[in-house]
């Protein structure tokens, strides 16, 4: 019988010691959209050897891994003060968690000592049974997307070290503590803060800009994690005057470097409530088109604070 290909559950679950993967239960399953993986990957050795004949060298794998991605839609718990579903996602992507019970879960990118999950990619077949794709040491970077009339959602891309699949009795994915996302609009989504000043905008994203590399050398094998350097991009509508707005000036750094606040909100109620905040210098304004208005586009440059990369997502 064929195994259908949209059966897949990806499953995450904290993992303490490098190379010992963490156990993975129902309740790992972590709810995604436009899940992949690449089954094995690694570098490639080719073995060359003097002969008389024409033709390809035979190819040797090392530094084996394998590499996820997919989807995750942004909302809260639904209890203010309580980590996200997917938080251990966040951790492996670089963020130190912090739980204020009943008020909020916050997320600060880190320099190092970057957290581990167990990574499993389910696939069910017609007799009950389940393929998995245990990826263990797995760590990852991660992009967010805040457009208007969409879903709001983070982007995982997660490489963890190769281990040889198995065949298991089915696990039923467990999804219960993940809360429907609200759409970007005017009711759910406020203007976006920047230097104080209330913006409508159309989109905004950003990246936590890590590099990841596999180390595989005598005495050691890692997925590595480094170079933290988040930025992101804003569409947004300006002032009529320049008196009151000259985002142009604000954002040249010819005489001087200009740094703004930024703070953006989704959704409105206790339990769902997503912010993301850091201190930006914008560069690279031009103009755009949306929906017949004028609109800035700008890069944003998430420059580093309190001795960290200076990118914080709260859940609430």
């Amino acid at each position: 019988m064929a195994i259908e290909f949209k059966k897949k559950t990806l499953l995450a679950a904290v993992q303490a010691t490098l190379g010992v993967a963490a156990e993975l239960t129902a309740a790992d399953a972590v709810e995604t959209s436009n899940l992949s993986i690449d089954l094995y990957q690694g570098d490639s050795l080719s073995k060359e050897v003097d002969r008389a004949s024409e033709g390809n060298y035979a190819e040797i794998k090392t530094g084996l891994n394998t590499a996820l991605s997919g989807d995750v839609y942004i909302a809260g718990s639904g209890t203010a003060g309580m980590a996200p579903a997917y938080g251990p996602l966040l951790t492996a992507a670089g963020f130190g968690e912090e739980i204020e019970p009943g008020v909020a879960a916050t997320y600060r990118l880190q320099n190092g000592q970057y957290a581990m999950v167990t990574l499993g990619y389910m696939r069910l077949n017609e007799a009950g049974k389940m393929q998995l794709h245990v990826a263990d040491s797995a760590r990852a970077t991660m992009s967010l997307s805040i457009k208007e009339k969409e879903l709001p959602k983070l982007t995982f891309t997660m490489t963890g070290l190769y281990n040889d699949p198995t065949e298991l009795d089915a696990l039923a994915p467990d999804t219960s503590d993940y809360r429907d996302p609200v759409p970007v609009n005017a009711a759910n989504t406020p203007k976006i803060s920047l230097g104080g000043r209330l913006l409508e905008y159309s989109e905004f994203t950003l990246e936590t800009g890590g590099t990841i590399t596999v180390k595989d050398r005598p005495g050691g094998k890692e997925v590595i994690l480094n170079q933290m350097k988040p930025k992101g991009k804003l569409v947004f509508f300006p002032a009529d005057s320049l008196a009151d707005q000259n985002w142009l000036a604000e954002s040249r750094s010819d005489n001087g470097i200009n740094t703004q606040s930024l703070i953006a909100t989704h959704g409105g109620t206790a339990g769902n409530i997503f912010t993301v905040e850091g201190v930006v210098q914008l560069t690279n304004l031009a103009e755009t088109e949306v929906d017949g208005r004028l609109a800035y586009s700008t890069d944003l440059i998430f420059l580093p604070s309190d001795g960290l990369p200076g990118l914080t997502l709260t859940v609430k």
